[in-house]
């Protein structure tokens, strides 16, 4: 009974099909809806090195197969014990990529495939490493031991950066009082198992408007003990920034457009038009 049920059933299936998916037979209708899967998507991940401050600094970055122009560059550091390789392995750069954005994993001196110990200035390795790359205003990703090279830079050129994702970073050199003078957007991580990233996170937190997000369970890598949720926090906070980068890039163009229009009007009528202002002209050029 149950095999003739089932041959029914596929039959109305299939006549429902051949009459413009719906077929009527004793008040019964039959629906077929149509799923179209999309294509997977497909990364590329490329390695190399920049010769830096004396070091040749490895780095990996991915990017979506035939995607479209990236949003915005997003430079991740890594913890002691870890390598821009780590950032590979939990999916990271997939993720960053797959959204958009251009991420570049680094092997900071003396971890991966970064050989020596650096011990010049800090800020003067990232601004070369910034130039070399060739990118302009990183996002920078920095957990843990890189606090050592993010936070003098942040301290020191926030305005060469669009924003800062530290992660319990160790805080070298920076007070409530610096923090408080910074102009950046920041969303601060820390899991909720790592007191020692609490306290650090909590200076950092001093950064006016930053945000802070604590991973339920994190250990002090809080990001590998819940990747997903991190890769959620970091991307709401990448969009942010983003829309907000695009929403000025679109009032600058309709001011610009303003601009023109009026000094158009003014070269060709030498009077100025309602409603704008018009920077005023020496008397005798009018």
């Amino acid at each position: 009974m149950e095999g003739k049920l089932v041959i029914v059933i596929l039959c109305c299936i299939f006549k429902a099909s051949a009459n413009g998916g719906k077929q009527s037979n004793g008040g019964l209708k039959v629906s077929v809806t149509t799923t179209t899967v999309p294509p997977p998507v497909r990364i590329k991940y490329s390695t190399g090195a920049y010769l830096t401050n004396g070091h040749r600094v490895y780095f990996q970055t991915a990017k979506v197969v035939d995607g479209s122009d990236t949003k915005l560059p997003i430079l991740l550091l890594h913890g002691a014990a870890f390598s821009s390789q780590t950032w590979r392995k939990l999916g990271t750069l997939r993720f960053l990529a797959k959204n958009g954005y251009n991420p570049i994993a680094v092997d900071l001196p003396g971890f991966g495939r970064t050989k020596g110990y650096f011990r010049g200035d800090t800020n003067d390795f990232m601004d070369e490493l910034i130039a070399n790359i060739g990118i302009e205003r990183p996002i920078l990703v920095s957990p843990s031991m890189s606090g050592r090279y993010s936070i003098p830079y942040v301290l020191n050129h926030s305005s060469k950066l669009r924003g800062y994702i530290p992660i319990a970073p160790s805080n070298y050199g920076g007070t409530k009082e610096k923090f408080q003078k910074i102009i950046l957007p920041a969303l601060i991580v820390y899991g909720s198992r790592d007191t020692w990233g609490k306290r650090t996170s909590e200076v950092i937190a001093n950064i006016p408007g930053s945000k802070i997000k604590v991973i339920p369970n994190g250990s002090h890598p809080a990001y590998l003990d819940n990747p997903n949720l991190f890769h959620r926090f970091v991307k709401t906070f990448l969009d942010e920034i983003y829309a907000t980068e695009m929403t000025s890039m679109q009032s600058n163009r309709n001011s610009s457009a303003v601009n023109s229009t009026t000094s158009s009007a003014i070269l060709s009528t030498g009077t100025s038009v309602p409603n704008t202002t018009v920077a005023s002209l020496p008397d005798d050029s009018m």
